[in-house]
């Protein structure tokens, strides 16, 4: 298993609580450009699949990670794509991928990361998260499209 490597340590950048003003001004500083929704979770797009980080839980403790792939498997593929997340999910921490059908009947492929920071968080930290969070769920959607390729993406 590949190791994720070490949380910075905070240095002379102090603990503090986890808010959304905070994840959308580091969100920022990475060059992510993300919008408010009504629900004031943030929210980008970035080739073609849609995130959404939040601070979840009573104290907003909990920053919350959630990407969706943006092509829907058909139904009879179901399986494969269970058997695609349980075999990343057996081999890495994040982003927990997860295959799910809809009220519709259609199957939805996404990727969370939830990271429980109730002690605090440096700004340092909060970008080392956001960028491992983002980037092990775009590795994410990369393997499964290297499986199964966008046939408009391939089209001469």
């Amino acid at each position: 298993m590949r190791e994720l490597g070490r949380l910075p340590d905070a240095g002379n950048d102090r603990l503090r609580p986890l808010d959304v003003d905070r994840l959308h001004a580091r969100l920022l500083h990475l060059g992510i450009n993300a919008a408010r929704d009504v629900e004031d979770d943030l929210v980008w797009s970035w080739r073609g699949r849609e995130f959404t980080v939040r601070a979840i839980g009573a104290d907003t403790e909990i920053l919350d990670l959630r990407a969706d792939w943006p092509r829907t498997p058909t139904i009879d593929r179901l399986a494969e794509f269970w058997r695609l997340c349980n075999a990343w999910n057996a081999e890495r921490v994040w982003p927990t991928a997860s295959v799910r059908v809809d009220d519709d009947g259609e199957v939805l492929l996404g990727g969370r990361v939830s990271i429980d920071v109730e002690t605090g968080v440096s700004e340092a930290q909060l970008d080392h998260l956001l960028r491992t969070a983002i980037g092990s769920t775009v590795a994410f959607f990369d393997a499964v499209d290297g499986t199964y390729p966008d046939p408009i993406a391939e089209a001469p």
